[in-house]
C-alpha cells in the first residue's frame, strides 16, 4: 500500500509538472499546415490610396491566420494611375505580411522606381509598401542617373526620393 501511495504521489508530480501550451501547438501548426499553396500564381496587394502592387510566384503559400504569404522566385510591379509601370521589382523570396503590407525581400533582391530610373539592389530588403520606404541592414547598391553608390544600413523614402545610407563605401556620382 505504501509503495502504491508513492507511485501515486510521484505521478501526480510528473504530471503536474508537465505543462502543454496549445498556443505553442497552434503556431507551430500554423506554419507547418498553410491554408493554400499555389504554383505559378499572381496576387493582387491592395494599397491604400494607391494602385496596387501584383505579385507574380512560382509559389505562393498562404498561412491566413498568420496574416503571412510566402513567395518563392517571384517578381513585382506597381502601375501609376496612367498604368504605366511605376515600381518593380524581384528576388528568390519573400515574406509578405498580408495585414500591414509590408515585403520582406531575401536573396538577389532587386527593386526599381522607374520614373527616377533607380534601381536598389541588396540580399535583405523589407520595404513597406503603404509608406513607399525601403531599409537594409546589409550592404545595398543604388545606381541612378545621378550615380552609382553603395554602403550598409540603407533607408530610401520612394515618395519623397530621400535616400541615406549609414556607412557609405563607395560612390560615383556623374557630372550633369
Amino acid at each position: 500500500m505504501k509503495k502504491a501511495l508513492i507511485l501515486l504521489l510521484l505521478s501526480l508530480f510528473i504530471l503536474s509538472s508537465c505543462k502543454f501550451s496549445s498556443e505553442e501547438e497552434s503556431n507551430a501548426e500554423k506554419m507547418a499546415h498553410p491554408d493554400i499553396v499555389l504554383e505559378k500564381a499572381t496576387y493582387l496587394l491592395n494599397q491604400k490610396d494607391q494602385k496596387p502592387i501584383t505579385l507574380y510566384g512560382d509559389t505562393i503559400t498562404f498561412y491566413s491566420k498568420d496574416n503571412r504569404a510566402i513567395l518563392e522566385d517571384f517578381s513585382f510591379e506597381q502601375r501609376d494611375e496612367n498604368d504605366d509601370i511605376y515600381l518593380e521589382g524581384k528576388a528568390d523570396k519573400a515574406s509578405v505580411n498580408t495585414s500591414t503590407k509590408i515585403l520582406t525581400l531575401e536573396g538577389n533582391v532587386s527593386m526599381r522606381k522607374v520614373s527616377d530610373d533607380m534601381e536598389i539592389q541588396g540580399e535583405n530588403i523589407t520595404f513597406d509598401s503603404d509608406n513607399e520606404t525601403v531599409e537594409s541592414n546589409g550592404m545595398v547598391r543604388v545606381k541612378s542617373s545621378d550615380g552609382t553608390f553603395s554602403g550598409t544600413d540603407f533607408f530610401g523614402d520612394l515618395k519623397f526620393s530621400n535616400y541615406s545610407f549609414k556607412t557609405l563605401d563607395m560612390g560615383v556620382l556623374n557630372s550633369k
